[in-house]
């Protein structure tokens, strides 16, 4: 048998292109761009390519992508000669996106009224019990890991890949911002979001876009009038 030459044992070892090339650059997005959204680089940040690659044990090439990825998406900016950065938002585009999302969403609740599957049947009356369960016992954590669940469920519901998509990336744009939100505005938010879950789950597709759409209005407003910086939690719920 003819041994294969060093160039062909080389090629050979190469990850292939589509599998492991894509599915790192896509990691390494991630990896960055939660670090983004928990506040660990703020708005204005410089996002260095050899620090970014050291943190997470990969070269150069798989963050320039990433960064370059999300720069499409509106996280991040790349400006020629200076590096990239953290996107940081002035208030008008705040608003624009939090208007276009109000929308959005409320057509999203829409069609997951009119839309559910068996699975969305069983999967958002869990969510509905565990937030009821977070909210008594004022469990931030919980209501912040549930409001996760909450946006995926219903769009997984909605049964619109492009909207999800869509929707996806306007609350990529403006994650980051609701990162500090106040626990008292965390616990006013899980209780239109349970609002909005038991429209849907009934089938009453125009109240749920209502409800969807105000409560995406509701939390931008709070969050350009500053309310969202508190820390100050309630005797008293205020979901009503």
């Amino acid at each position: 048998m003819v041994a294969a030459s060093g160039s062909a044992r080389a090629e050979a070892g190469k990850p292939r292109l589509g599998e492991s090339h894509a599915s790192l650059n896509e990691r390494v997005r991630d990896a960055i761009k939660q670090a983004i959204i928990a506040g660990e680089y703020k708005p204005g940040d410089r996002l260095v390519e050899g620090r970014l690659a050291d943190r997470f044990g990969v070269s150069r090439n798989p963050v320039r992508e990433a960064l370059k990825t999300l720069d499409t998406e509106g996280i991040v900016e790349i400006i020629p000669r200076r590096g990239a950065f953290v996107t940081a938002l002035d208030d008008d585009e705040v608003r624009e996106i939090v208007e276009l999302r109000a929308v959005l969403e409320g057509i999203g609740a829409r069609f997951a009224s009119q839309r559910l599957s068996p699975a969305a049947v069983e999967a958002l009356p869990e969510i509905l019990k565990q937030g009821e369960e977070a909210l008594a016992n004022r469990d931030l954590a919980a209501l912040t890991a549930l409001n996760d669940k909450f946006h995926n469920a219903l769009a997984e519901a909605s049964s619109n890949r492009f909207l999800t998509d869509f929707i996806g990336t306007l609350r990529g744009k403006t994650h980051w911002l609701f990162a500090g939100i106040s626990q008292e505005r965390a616990l006013r938010s899980w209780g239109e979001h349970a609002a909005i879950m038991r429209a849907v789950i009934d089938g009453d597709a125009d109240m749920a876009e209502l409800l969807a759409s105000r409560h995406v209005s509701n939390v931008g407003r709070d969050l350009l009038s500053g309310e969202l910086s508190s820390d100050v939690i309630p005797e008293e719920d205020e979901d009503n």
